[in-house]
Formats: structure tokens, sequence, C-alpha cells
């Protein structure tokens, strides 16, 4: 989530890059991994060394995003 809404800050809209507020790049990533998207095969495999990031987007979080429940804050590691 950090890391989408930083790329989205500094990269959009195309040559108006760091015009958009925290809250809006924030707003458009939420959107984005709101989204339905492709599990794989040993996804629980991707950090084998246990540094997962807290705010990795997965169909619990999105279901989340969809109804309105996402909590954030835990999300974020703000609690």
């Amino acid at each position: 989530m950090s890391k989408m809404a930083g790329y989205i800050q500094n990269n959009m809209p195309v040559g108006q890059a760091g015009t958009l507020t925290d809250q809006e790049a924030s707003d458009l990533a939420a959107f984005i991994l709101s989204k339905d998207r492709p599990e794989w095969k040993n996804h629980d495999k991707d950090w084998p060394k246990g540094d997962r990031p807290t705010d990795i987007m997965n169909k619990e979080r999105r279901d989340q995003i969809k109804d309105g429940t996402i909590d954030w804050n835990e999300v974020l590691g703000k609690e």
C-alpha cells in the first residue's frame, strides 16, 4: 500500500508528478489494490525470512475495502 501510494504520488498524473496529496495518492492506491488479483501457487512463500510488509493487500483485505470494514491503522502499522 505505502509503496503503491508513493509510486502514484511521484509519477502521476503524467506530466504533473508530485501534485497529488498524500490522501489522494493513498485513496488511488487503495482503489487499485482493492481490485481482484490472481493468486498463484506458493504465494505464501514470498517472504521466506519473515519480512513480509504489514500493508500487503490480500483477498481478505480487498473484501474489507469493498465492504468498508478495513482498519487502515492496522494495515499501515499505526496501531
